[in-house]
C-alpha cells in the first residue's frame, strides 16, 4: 500500500454583527437617580466602548478541515458512533 495522505483544508468566514452591548446603537445609556425623593432621574450617554460607537462588530471565524482515508479494519479512533 502507498503512503497515507491527508487533505487539509482552511476555512475563513467573515460576518458583520450587531454589538451585544449597545443594540446596534452604538451608544451606551444608563439611568442615574438624581433626586431620591422625588423619583427623578437623567440618562447617562457614552460611547460604546465594545465598538467605538460603529454599533457593529466584525467576527471572523477559522476552521481546518481534514480529509483522511478510511480504513474499516482499523477504524477510526475519533469517529464518536459505530458505522454499521
Amino acid at each position: 500500500m502507498g503512503k497515507q495522505f491527508d487533505i487539509k483544508q482552511m476555512h475563513t468566514e467573515h460576518e458583520i454583527i450587531i454589538c451585544s452591548k449597545c443594540g446596534g446603537t452604538g451608544i451606551y445609556s444608563w439611568e442615574v437617580c438624581t433626586d431620591y425623593h422625588k423619583n427623578d432621574y437623567e440618562t447617562e450617554y457614552e460611547q460604546c466602548s465594545q465598538c467605538k460607537g460603529t454599533g457593529r462588530m466584525f467576527k471572523t471565524r477559522k476552521w481546518q478541515e481534514i480529509v483522511e482515508p478510511f480504513d474499516p479494519k482499523q477504524g477510526n479512533k475519533n469517529l464518536r458512533r459505530k458505522l454499521k
